[in-house]
């Protein structure tokens, strides 16, 4: 088991693990190509812990989106109100504002960019919960690169459709 000290580079080890796993695959396709080209979305990371902030932030830098963190729900909404977000990755469960009441003040706000719940609660009851609140989807942690990249591809593709 790992002491607190070495929890970082830990993960840091299993990240760039995994990464390079993928970096040694197959050439990309066209419709990868597409998406590897995604430095025109700016995500919003709301965690309230720094080590999963950084780890989310690290892959969707690795995935070629712009991003920029938030340590929970005030936080975001202090950086909605001075910079354009594409899209919001938000934990769930954090103090002062969780991912829920962030939700529903994004939406209060008319914002209809696409908000994407991450939970530790696997349980539908959790995923509903998410919907409800106003959210497009929850990812159940621990959330993989290849599921990250596939929900984003999803909503960067809706974010620029709407552009046109």
């Amino acid at each position: 088991m790992a002491t607190p000290h070495e929890l970082l580079p830990l993960l840091a080890r299993i990240f760039h693990i995994a990464m390079a796993s993928t970096e040694n695959g197959p050439a990309l396709s066209a419709a990868d190509a597409q998406t590897a080209s995604n430095d025109d979305m700016m995500i919003l990371v709301v965690d309230d812990h720094p080590i999963n902030r950084r780890l989310l932030a690290d892959q969707l830098g690795s995935l070629g989106y712009q991003c920029v963190t938030a340590n929970d729900g005030v936080d975001a909404l202090n950086v909605l109100s001075k910079q354009h977000i594409d899209i919001v990755l938000s934990d769930v469960n954090m103090p002062n504002m969780d991912g829920y009441r962030l939700t529903q003040r994004i939406r209060q706000l008319g914002l209809t960019l696409p908000v994407i719940g991450v939970t530790a609660n696997a349980l539908a009851e959790e995923k509903q919960r998410c919907l409800e609140s106003g959210m497009d989807s929850c990812l159940s942690k621990p959330v993989t690169l290849d599921i990250i990249k596939q929900t984003l591809t999803v909503y960067a593709a809706r974010v620029r459709k709407g552009r046109e």
